[in-house]
């Protein structure tokens, strides 16, 4: 799950039988996509 920790809105999720990198990538570009930031700056954090 990705969460927008400023208005704390879920913008990404995804629910896979194993973890990796890759897909960590992919969920990462589609949530950019879809919220309009492809270009910008993002700041991942986890917690």
């Amino acid at each position: 799950m990705i969460l927008d920790v400023l208005n704390r809105k879920i913008v990404g999720h995804k629910v896979q039988l194993a973890e990796s990198a890759e897909l960590a990538a992919q969920l990462m570009r589609k949530a950019n996509l879809a919220e309009g930031l492809e270009g910008h700056k993002v700041v991942p954090h986890s917690d």
